[in-house]
């Protein structure tokens, strides 16, 4: 489809056009790229830096060594104790620990150039015995000029909004902590309260600056701020990463959170163990009264009845006996020991079982996952609602492990009841034997059988307790630090080459916006090359600009021959001679597609100068509505063409001769008739054509716009060449798409553009560069 198809066909892209518009506006174009590249720089330098450190911790897994479950079971709950370890690593409560060894609450900045930076431990002061009364001071930076090794000049370093905000009045400006004041001194205001502690000397005129955060969103800011994930797929260990803006109170922080976390659970199974042990200390208090007890009385009777020694049978009784009795009495301990477990359970104490996991190690992996699941569905109700099915799946777990949780506590307790019943029996059966002995015989088997029975019972105890003592002693934590954190020096925000890459892709993306904006609005027809972008319509001719408006109210090319817009035309002229036609003269039609675009002048013009050559040539303005082409001539219009056209006149009565041009006239318009189209379209018209095609050698027809009426459609039937004057910074492209239509729609013959009023700086230089003007005058 060639460029003539085209009319208003919607939007369409002329690239050519957007080259040029990125050229002719490339300083401004420069300037737009050049002000995001330095924003981006702006951005760098005054965003405060992010650094980012890490430590791993190895942790243990949790995985059921009691034998049950599949292999995809235990990687579950491997798991589930190393999320829950996540959990622990990322708590309030553990961060709150570190909080109180490095400080974050109060941040001190100090002035570089044209921004603030943070400096952690090269402190020349320290703010303490903190009280903020009133929370509009928190978070705001306070100013210190140092006066003197004595003394400073405190205030607030208030943001512009802030010093606008009390200009006008919409904040109180509070003045009266803003003075000289003491170092070491408490600062007392209704607001706030603190010291300022001097650690060195400072230089007069130095300025520091001090904010001070409220706990618990220092407390926020580190969990947003901190990350604990798994090192690999399946690994027990844990990449504990922290962002903040100074590399190394970044890695303190984590080094001593890592130190808490470890000390944590040292501190835990201590407890469990010390929980154990109490219960033991306790026994041993009583089972050592009875042995002293049974100690005794087995003394005073050996005393009084002089009997040291028993038959052989009654020992052996009495051994089998207590070794019943000593087996009974530590299966009523185990007992006690399950008791105190039930009851710590029923608490929520899962810890406790830890303290027994040697005695019950598959009732120790129930309450870890147990506990391991409250704390998924703790997390699981934190993002969805009880009946989201991951929820409720959590909920069934629970269940579930609750139900074997009773079910293997029911099991221990059936065992121990069992194991007693049997040695109640077993010391039944041989209590029966010794009732056959003499009766002081038996009660030296009784009083011998109850003190060694107190004796291997307390021994045992001692033993148990031993064991605790030890193992309290020698707890070590089952989870270690592998990697300690360490400054990273290099900030991960803000990305400098992402900034700067994003900077100059906006400055692309926007010159290429506002050029696109440009061309969008742009709709003016300026250059020739703007008009041949849009059609393959040939172009007559470009008439140069005339800055004397006067000249457009006259046929200038008499009076101006050396115009550059007087060249043009004979550059036109030549055009036009050279255009083909079927006949022996050219009918030539001048319109445009809305008024002022200089169609009247230029027909006057054109035909001025095809006047001045030795072909005959006649101007007929047949604009029947709003006729100017007499003005152009100072001419008068009483009659004309209308005149001809109703039969109140004869073609020869209204031919104006021009005075100095003998092969030129004119006929103006006449009277302005109410039906126009009809009088053009009529057969007298048709006559008129044809009488002065044989009399004429060249027939210029000045025709109404096209856009407002049709008549000029009618004159076009006749044309040999019909010419379509736009102007310059005036006609709009869509002029020039109905230009195309109307040549497409009635096959107009030798279609041309003459661009009207073009100035220097959009015209072309050949043929009639104004250097060469000089050769028209010889």
């Amino acid at each position: 489809m060639s460029k003539s198809d085209v009319y208003y066909s919607g939007v369409s892209i002329n690239f050519k056009k957007i080259l040029y518009l990125l050229s002719k506006y490339k300083l401004s174009n420069i300037f737009i790229f050049l002000l995001f590249i330095a924003g981006g720089i702006f951005y760098i330098y005054f965003t405060t830096p992010e650094f980012r450190t890490y430590m791993t911790v190895e942790v243990e897994k949790n995985v059921n060594n009691g034998g049950g479950g599949d292999f995809l079971t235990q990687i579950r709950q491997s798991n589930e104790g190393i999320e829950t370890e996540i959990d622990v690593l990322r708590s309030r409560f553990l961060v709150e620990k570190a909080l109180e060894t490095v400080d974050f609450n109060i941040q001190y900045y100090k002035k570089e150039g044209f921004k603030k930076v943070e400096i952690y431990k090269d402190v020349p002061f320290k703010v303490k015995d903190v009280d903020i009364k009133d929370d509009y001071f928190y978070g705001k930076l306070f100013k210190i000029v140092v006066k003197d090794n004595d003394s400073f000049y405190l205030s607030l370093d208030e943001s512009l909004l802030d010093r606008v905000l009390k200009k006008i009045g919409l904040k109180k400006e509070e003045k009266e902590f803003e003075k000289l004041h003491l170092f070491n001194r408490k600062i007392e205001t209704p607001y706030f309260s603190f010291v300022v502690e001097k650690i060195r000397d400072m230089r007069e005129g130095e300025e520091y600056f001090f904010k001070i955060n409220p706990f618990q969103s220092v407390v926020n800011s580190i969990l947003n701020n901190l990350s604990v994930k798994p090192f690999s797929f399946q690994s027990s260990v844990l990449k504990v990463e922290f962002q903040d803006s100074n590399p190394q109170r970044a890695a303190d922080f984590l080094n001593i959170l890592g130190k808490e976390y470890l000390k944590q659970s040292v501190e835990r199974k201590i407890q469990e163990t010390s929980k154990s042990l109490a219960f033991i200390e306790e026994q041993l208090k009583i089972v050592n009264k009875r042995l002293q007890k049974s100690q005794e009385k087995l003394k005073i009777f050996q005393s009084q009845n002089k009997i040291v020694n028993v038959g052989v049978q009654s020992e052996d009784m009495i051994r089998r006996v207590s070794d019943y009795e000593t087996r009974l009495a530590q299966a009523k301990i185990e007992k006690d020991s399950l008791d105190i477990l039930l009851r710590e359970i029923k608490r929520g104490n899962f810890e406790a079982v830890s303290g027994f996991s040697t005695q019950y190690p598959v009732l120790a992996n129930l309450v870890q996952n147990y506990q391991n699941l409250l704390i998924q569905r703790d997390r699981l109700l934190n993002e969805y609602t009880e009946l989201h099915p991951l929820v409720q799946a959590n909920k069934k777990q629970l269940e579930q492990t609750k139900r074997a949780i009773k079910k293997t506590l029911d099991g221990i307790r059936k065992s121990l009841a069992v194991r007693i019943k049997e040695l109640k029996q077993s010391i039944k059966n041989i209590e029966s034997q010794l009732i056959s002995l003499p009766s002081k015989e038996k009660d030296y088997a009784n009083l011998e059988r109850r003190y060694r029975v107190n004796e291997r019972l307390y021994n045992y105890l001692l033993e148990r307790e031993s064991e605790l003592k030890v193992a309290k002693a020698a707890t070590v934590s089952k989870k270690r630090i592998l990697d300690k954190a360490l400054p990273d020096e290099t900030p991960v925000k803000p990305k400098k080459s992402m900034i700067m890459a994003i900077s100059l892709l906006l400055g692309i993306v926007s010159v290429f916006l506002m050029t696109i904006l440009r061309y969008m609005t742009d709709t003016k027809i300026k250059t020739k090359k703007d008009i041949e972008e849009i059609t393959d319509i040939p172009i007559y001719g470009e008439l140069p600009f005339i800055a004397d408006k006067r000249l457009y109210k006259t046929a200038y090319v008499l009076e101006n021959p050396n115009l550059p817009a007087s060249e043009a035309l004979r550059t036109i002229r030549t055009n036009i001679e050279f255009t083909p036609s079927e006949h022996d003269s050219k009918i030539i039609v001048v319109t445009s597609t809305v008024p002022n675009e200089g169609k009247t002048v230029v027909t006057a013009n054109l035909a001025t100068i095809l006047g001045m050559g030795e072909k005959k040539c006649i101007v007929v303005s047949c604009d029947l509505r709003r006729p100017e082409l007499h003005l152009k001539f100072s001419l008068p219009n009483s009659v004309g063409l209308s005149n001809v056209l109703v039969g109140k006149a004869k073609l020869e009565e209204v031919i104006w001769e021009h005075e100095e041009l003998t092969n030129f006239d004119i006929i103006t318009s006449g009277f302005i008739p109410p039906n126009p189209y009809e009088l053009l379209d009529s057969h007298k018209m048709k006559e008129v054509i044809e009488t002065l095609r044989k009399n004429y050698d060249y027939i210029v027809l000045d025709t109404p716009p096209i856009d407002l009426v049709s008549d000029a459609f009618l004159l076009m039937r006749y044309a040999d060449i019909t010419l379509f004057v736009c102007k310059s910074e005036y006609s709009e492209r869509r002029f020039i798409e109905k230009i195309n239509y109307v040549v497409k729609k009635y096959k107009i013959k030798n279609p041309g553009i003459i661009l009207n009023a073009v100035k220097e700086k959009y015209r072309d230089k050949l043929p009639y560069d104004e250097r060469y003007l000089f050769y028209s005058k010889y």
